[in-house]
């Protein structure tokens, strides 16, 4: 069985060591129970997100299930004690979790201190105090070998990497287990420590980057709530959109002008995509209009960019890196070498400036040269003009007409089927 990152396998994860007859442990409750066997540490480094944290500290919850959580007070991504980070550490005490100190040792001021020793201490009295509760335990974020072969001793503390003995050690970083199957250690019945990061479990989005944007909007959406309620100069809401440069900078797909690119979909993108698949006056130009929920289209951007049959991107304008459209290959039948496509420019501003004639050509590009196609085809509405035109211009010819095919509008509409080869 293979352990899928997301809620729902995270479930799975503690119905496994449930059905073993697992017992978890914190980590101030190791030294009081330590048997050899069918123990679990189970162990969070919040790297990222606190909000990410206690959305895993509520499902443990519901089970019974109890977590250490390592948390960082020097964190770029998050201040543990700002009012929401804060809330969120005291919701997963509340909960009946422990909280420990993430300690990271690059940060310049633990380079200046005294020793890693004095420095670990500080932070775990700075978050006890804070807390009001005691921490006795830290882990360290991204250590470089050197620090975990020092085996840093702190008294009173238990270092998350110096526990040893008959607990074996296994961690989800980067969502890789370093060839380790977790699952088969849990069904073996071994005494545990295991390593999760909330992000890759509650970040439904299929590459590690895009939970990364997930977890830079999660803390900023958090944050934004704060500010409304307390910041009166603050003004109305915002909507953070994020693009990463190297896609803005990476090959552009206009013509002669340069208009636009494309690239991958991330989280921020869903809301865009959600307002024109309810936008009746876009719809219609190539399909049945009917509206979409929110929950439905939430599931459906979670699956398509992690289908294998799929290849979607983003159409973003050169100029300001806006997303201006979507593309995408489907139905990819790597057997028969064969696939569909399709394309939208939801942005009025952005037709007529040749952006849906690049990217359908950079579309195909990846059709034939990267993913070893022979055959695309599309289906495009026989009043359409505009897009026929399009489509003939990158190649594409006419196979055939669906008569009555779609019903739009109070009438029944015929479908041109057009395709091309590989050159």
């Amino acid at each position: 069985m293979t352990l899928e990152f997301s809620i729902d396998g995270y479930r799975s994860l503690l119905d496994r060591l449930s059905s073993r007859g697992y017992k978890t442990l914190t980590f101030g409750e190791l030294e009081a129970d330590t048997p050899a066997a069918s123990v679990c540490l189970l162990r969070h480094d919040v790297d990222t997100s606190t909000g990410f944290a206690v959305r895993l500290a509520e499902l443990e919850a519901e089970r019974a299930v109890r977590s250490t959580y390592f948390v960082m007070v020097r964190s770029t991504l998050y201040n543990a004690f700002s009012r929401q980070a804060f809330d969120d550490v005291r919701r997963i005490l509340q909960l009946g979790h422990e909280v420990g100190l993430h300690f990271d040792a690059s940060h310049p001021e633990a380079k200046k201190a005294e020793s890693v020793e004095r420095q670990i201490a500080q932070e775990m009295s700075w978050l006890a105090s804070a807390t009001g509760r005691p921490v006795t335990s830290f882990s360290f974020h991204q250590p470089a070998p050197d620090l975990l072969a020092r085996q840093i001793a702190v008294p009173g503390a238990v270092n998350a990497y110096a526990v040893g003995g008959q607990f074996q050690y296994v961690s989800d970083s980067n969502r890789d287990w370093r060839g380790q199957d977790v699952l088969a250690l849990i069904d073996a019945g071994r005494a545990l420590q295991i390593l999760l990061h909330p992000m890759w479990w509650v970040c439904a989005d299929p590459h590690v980057w895009d939970c990364w944007d997930a977890a830079v909007l999660d803390n900023f959406a958090r944050q934004q709530e704060w500010l409304l309620a307390t910041e009166g100069a603050y003004g109305p809401r915002r909507q953070l959109r994020l693009t990463r440069a190297e896609a803005a900078a990476g090959g552009s797909i206009g013509e002669s002008t340069d208009t636009a690119y494309l690239a991958p979909l991330t989280a921020a993108d869903s809301a865009q995509l959600f307002d024109w698949i309810n936008d009746r006056e876009l719809v219609v130009l190539s399909a049945p209009f009917r509206p979409v929920h929110q929950p439905d289209h939430d599931a459906w951007f979670r699956d398509i960019r992690a289908r294998k049959d799929v290849a979607i991107f983003g159409i973003r304008r050169t100029a300001d890196h806006r997303l201006v459209g979507s593309c995408q290959l489907h139905s990819i039948d790597a057997v028969q070498g064969s696939a569909e496509l399709q394309i939208r420019i939801g942005v009025a501003s952005a037709r007529g400036m040749g952006i849906g004639t690049a990217a359908c050509r950079a579309l195909l590009r990846h059709a034939f040269d990267d993913l070893n196609l022979r055959r695309v085809r599309l289906h495009v509405l026989d009043t359409n003009t505009a897009a026929k035109r399009l489509y003939e211009k990158v190649g594409f010819t006419v196979e055939g007409i669906e008569r009555d095919a779609v019903f739009i509008d109070g009438r029944s509409r015929d479908l041109v089927t057009m395709s091309i080869s590989r050159p």
